[in-house]
């Protein structure tokens, strides 16, 4: 993975879970990013990874094999807007602005697929094949509504609780009444 408490350490975590390994069976390596993590796996240095999307072709492409794809495990929030609730109560309008053209712009990269992928293409250095994955990719797990749903957030909770100790409720942190009920 990239970092303990990162994305690619929870996502590890995740991925140990749905397939019934025991963390204590393994040993999780800090080794950077998904390039580094992928030349390591590639020179035997380690037996698995999580890649970020576009490492997964390239691994593909060398003979590896995918055991599992993170979006296929359900909810697993890896972004969001967090503010405090000084800012909120300060600057609220701000926020709902924030909020809306967030959601704006993933109404865009939803509904222009081409557009999108040629995008992706550019920005990315990407083959149209790799481009057309991603594109994938993200209608699947962006949320067009911008909420999470409290199995979502449960997910979020056992990242960072993993023994449970904390007596948090989705109330206690989120705040849905920012979301537009329409996009105009």
């Amino acid at each position: 993975m990239s970092g303990f408490g990162g994305s690619t350490h929870h996502g590890a975590l995740l991925v140990l879970e749905h397939l019934g390994v025991d963390t204590k069976d393994v040993s999780i390596l800090n080794v950077g990013n998904s390039a580094l993590r992928l030349a390591a796996l590639r020179f035997k240095k380690i037996d698995a990874t999580i890649l970020d999307t576009a490492f997964v072709r390239k691994a593909e492409e060398l003979g590896f094999k995918r055991l599992v794809s993170l979006a296929d495990l359900g909810e697993i929030p890896s972004t969001g807007l967090m503010v405090t609730t000084t800012k909120l109560k300060k600057q609220p309008d701000q926020i709902r602005r924030v909020v809306r053209a967030t959601l704006k712009g993933t109404s865009y990269f939803k509904e222009n697929r081409g557009e999108m992928i040629s995008f992706i293409v550019k920005k990315l250095a990407v083959e149209t094949k790799e481009a057309e994955e991603l594109f994938e990719l993200g209608v699947k797990v962006f949320s067009s509504n911008g909420r999470i749903s409290d199995e979502g957030l449960s997910v979020l909770w056992r990242q960072r609780d993993p023994k449970r100790q904390l007596p948090i409720k989705p109330s206690d942190v989120v705040d849905w009444s920012f979301l537009p009920t329409k996009l105009e």
